[in-house]
This record gives structure tokens, sequence and C-alpha cells, in this order.
């Protein structure tokens, strides 16, 4: 053992015979050693350069299409991309399909996020031509009367709304073909059971009187505009994070998502946490990634977790350009910027004004029972039911991907400077609906 830190441990246990709590507690810790394990880098560098090699590639394809040589990603974009399914991202679909999912990238985190309110009157986004150099053609695909109103573009409004708190209030008007914006209640059956499964307790801190936190935010299917907002974006998501038809475990989920109203308001979609965690949470400090799971007996199955805390962006501009072609470059500018994380403090060669310092070390929590930090890598396990556990784990692995993605581009810094991209042609193409995108994909 390290000197200073036995001087230090001698000290903190003087006056143990007077003060009986600090060797209770020490022996607390010692004895109740959290289950832990090591993760494996936010971005590992193999793969990182992997995803640049395809991104580089497909950088030159839209350049082509868009007629733009100099379009770069935005931070966002790029963001999703190193969050996109491997497979899809080195062997894509065509150019047109390509550009509409970026086109999707900002709003599907805005959705997700739940930092503004969504309006359809004014249109932003916009896809270019099917025609490869000549972006000024319009696409002419017309939406179905069901599906013609879920754009997949948003006006923004001032940020504050946090998804962790699940208190969305849409006070726009609702979208076009909806004569009035219904909303459902909460179900507190299914909170009761989300509470039943886990105890009545945080599930990383095991304190009482905890939240039902919604994994994908409640708001996405509470009311008519909102399901119909998340429908806007299921194709992208099935696509590009692995929930096609050929993986049954997690269409099953995508497809709770916007089937009906609050048909994702169920146990399967929820963790019981502290508020604290649960504003957190809403604010992409921290993730929870889906490790594996093994079934109890056909009625219930134990599920494992690991805990991460997400690095908060140097950069909140989700707006700005990553040059791919640096990336590829010595200096992963992009990387070398997500050097501080949030949780227990890290050792950083930092001034020590450093702003980014003082604000990732202001979010740290410990077990109070045991005294030990909740670190990264640390791992949670919960139990759910058997035959719920497969909506369970699509609900974790899309939550995973976007907060990774927020933390990443620094859209969950500040949330406000989310805008969509505008290629600079206003003229281009029509609003994209799921009609649109589902004959693009064909």
């Amino acid at each position: 053992m390290d000197a200073s830190l036995r001087r230090l441990l001698e000290g903190y246990l003087e006056g143990a015979e007077t003060r009986p709590a600090r060797s209770a507690q020490l022996r607390r810790m010692a004895e109740a050693p959290p289950v832990w394990r090591k993760p494996v880098d936010l971005m590992p560098m193999e793969e990182y350069e992997r995803r640049l090699l395809a991104m580089e590639k497909m950088l030159e394809n839209l350049r082509l299409f868009l007629g733009n040589p100099e379009y770069q990603f935005s931070a966002v974009q790029f963001s999703m991309l190193l969050v996109w399914s491997l497979p899809i991202l080195e062997n894509p679909p065509s150019v047109q399909v390509v550009f509409a999912y970026l086109a999707q990238s900002h709003d599907l985190l805005d959705h997700f996020l739940q930092t503004t309110r969504f309006k359809t009157a004014k249109l932003k986004n916009r896809i270019a031509s099917a025609q490869p150099q000549r972006p000024d053609e319009a696409l002419s695909v017309a939406g179905s009367p069901d599906t013609s109103s879920a754009h997949i573009t948003s006006d923004y409004a001032s940020t504050g709304e946090k998804r962790a708190r699940d208190q969305v209030e849409d006070e726009n008007e609702p979208p076009p073909k909806v004569q009035k914006d219904r909303k459902i209640d909460r179900n507190r059956k299914e909170r009761k059971t989300c509470m039943l499964y886990d105890q009545n307790r945080c599930i990383v801190t095991k304190t009482g009187r905890p939240d039902a936190c919604h994994i994908v935010p409640f708001a996405w299917n509470e009311k008519e505009s909102g399901r119909q907002t998340t429908a806007s974006f299921t194709i992208m998501i099935a696509a590009c994070f692995g929930f096609d038809s050929s993986n049954v475990v997690m269409s099953i989920g995508l497809g709770s998502l916007y089937s009906g109203l609050g048909t994702s308001d169920k146990a399967w979609n929820m963790l019981a946490m502290t508020p604290t965690l649960h504003d957190w949470w809403g604010r992409g400090y921290f993730a929870f990634k889906w490790i594996g799971a093994k079934r109890i007996d056909s009625k219930t199955t134990d599920v494992e977790l690991e805990f991460r805390w997400m690095p908060r962006s140097r950069d909140a501009d989700a707006e700005r350009e990553v040059i791919v072609q640096e990336e590829l470059g010595s200096s992963k500018a992009f990387l070398a910027g997500l050097d501080h994380y949030y949780g227990p403090p890290h050792e950083l060669q930092c001034d020590e004004n450093c702003q980014t310092c003082h604000n990732v070390n202001l979010q740290c929590i410990a077990q109070p029972f045991t005294g030990h930090c909740i670190e990264s890598g640390t791992i949670i396990t919960v139990t759910r039911s058997t035959q719920d556990v497969p909506k369970f784990e699509a609900m974790i692995i899309l939550q995973w991907a976007l907060i990774r993605a927020s933390a990443m581009s620094g859209a969950a810094v500040a949330a406000e400077l989310l805008e969509n991209r505008d290629d600079g042609d206003d003229t281009a193409g029509l609003p994209l609906t799921v009609d649109s995108l589902r004959k693009l994909s064909e």
C-alpha cells in the first residue's frame, strides 16, 4: 500500500473508539465492493478508424450526389455515424437514403432529448433529388394521408424541458391532419410493476423513494403528435441501429414505440432511479449499456447493465463541421475533445480554472450504504418479466446509442444549438415523410 495512503487511513481511524461510525463505514466499504468490470473505451481506436474509412467513402458519394465538393458532416451527423451499426456503415444503402437518414439525425436526437416543442408549420429540411449532381429537382414522393404529417423536421424553441422528468408540454399547434392532439395519462399499474421489480429502490444507489424513469421518453407516444413524430424516425432507426425485420428482438421493441398512444408506457421501458439520477440521465450525463440476460425461471429474467459516465464535449456547438480527413490523420481532434467525463474526479493535466473540469466534477454519486463511488463499469442487475426482456433490451440499446451520440456531439451540453442543417437549397425536394423514406429504401 502506498505510504501516504496508509498515513491517511491511520489518521482517518484515529479516535475510532469515540467515533465508531468511521470504522463501521470503512468495514462496509471493504466487505461490500461493487460488481465492476473494466469498461472498454467509448470508441475503441481500431473501430474508430474503420468507421472513419467508411465515412470517407460515404462523404465522397454525398458530395457527388449534392454537387457540393465542400460538404462536411456536422458534429451530430458524425456522432450518429459513430453509433450506427458497423455493418450498415460499411455497406450503406443508396446515397439518397443515406442523405435522408443524415437529414433526420438532428431531429431524432432532439426528439430523444425532448428539448424543444415540435412544429410542422415551417419546414426546413428538404431532401435532394435522387438524381446525382441535380439537387434542384424535387423528389416526387407523396405521403399517405395518415403519414404525410410525420415530417422529419422541427422548428426550435427555447430549451429547459428535459427528457429526464418526462414533463413535456406541447403548447404548439398540432401537426396537419390531426384535428385534436389526443393525450393519455401515465399508466400507474405499469409504474407499480416497475417498482416491484426494482424493489422500490434506485437500481444504482439502492436508496428508497425513486422515480419510475422512462428509458425512451414517454412523450414519444403520449400524444398523437408525438406518436406521429416517432413514427417518422422508425425506418431510420430500424436500418441504422439494427432494428430491422431480420432482428425479431429489436423490431418488436421498435414497433411498440409508435403503434399507439402509451404503447411504451410499460415496465419494460422503465427503471427506478433517484430524482437526481433521473435528471442527469435526461441530460446525457450517463447511459446504460446492455451486457446480457440470464433466465431465472419461466416468468423472470435477470438482466445485467453496465453503468457508463459520458464525456462532456468541450465544444457545445452540435452544428460545427467535423473534417473526416483530419480525423484520419494523427490529430484525432474530435476524440481529443472528449477527455472530460462526468463521475468521480479524474486526474487531468488541466488548468486549475478549467470550466469543463468544474462542470463534470459536480456530477458524482456514491452508494450511501457502502460509500463506494459509482464508476463507469459498475454492473447493475435488474429483474424483468421474461416475456418482456426483448422489448427491454431494445429500449436499452436505443438509449445507449442516442445518449452516446448526444454526448459526443455536444448536443447534450447545449441542445438549444441543435439546428437542422439546411443544405442551401430551400426549393429542392419535398418534406420527407415515412412513405418517401420507405420508397427510397426499396
